[in-house]
């Protein structure tokens, strides 16, 4: 009876789930926070960049006493290509560094409250980084690519922009 409690306990412990350690996280997120900075034109340093366990959403910016955490899921980290990740790390600085809110579908944008495919933010990754920093270029979604952009959507999680405010979204 020992050793089958000792061999459950072993079972549940070995689940699949990626472990970074913190110096993997700053690695890992800032070439993308690099590209950020080079479009930004300012270095950013009151942010924080970890990975961490998210239930329920694929990352965060989370904001308090002055200090920006941005936490990205690792489960998500893996699972997703170098666009997803640079649009993920955008679209949190979008909210800590710049204050942005999430923007409607129909703009072509990285604060759209949803991760897209692969190949939409290779295909539009030069008019989401203008929008980004100049909201008012931002270019309308073409009404023929609606359509296909929503079929493009993975499934949704919970976001939290600032403090315990939720909207729905993958990140």
């Amino acid at each position: 009876m020992r050793y089958l409690l000792l061999l459950t306990v072993i079972l549940i412990g070995c689940q699949q789930r990626v472990a970074y350690r913190a110096a993997d996280a700053d690695a890992l997120i800032r070439p993308y926070v690099e590209d950020f900075v080079t479009l930004y034109g300012t270095e950013i340093t009151e942010v924080i960049y970890e990975f961490r366990q998210l239930e329920d959403r694929a990352a965060q910016c989370l904001q308090t006493d002055g200090l920006q955490v941005v936490s990205v899921d690792p489960d998500v980290w893996e699972t997703i290509c170098p666009a997803q990740k640079r649009a993920l790390v955008f679209h949190e600085l979008g909210h800590c560094v710049l204050g942005r809110s999430h923007t409607d579908p129909e703009v072509l944008s990285y604060m759209y409250a949803r991760l897209l495919s692969c190949e939409w933010y290779e295909e539009h990754q030069e008019a989401m980084d203008v929008e980004l920093f100049d909201p008012d270029l931002g270019q309308q979604v073409p009404t023929s690519l609606l359509t296909p952009m929503h079929s493009e959507l993975q499934s949704p999680h919970v976001h939290c922009s600032e403090g315990d405010t939720y909207e729905e979204g993958l990140y």
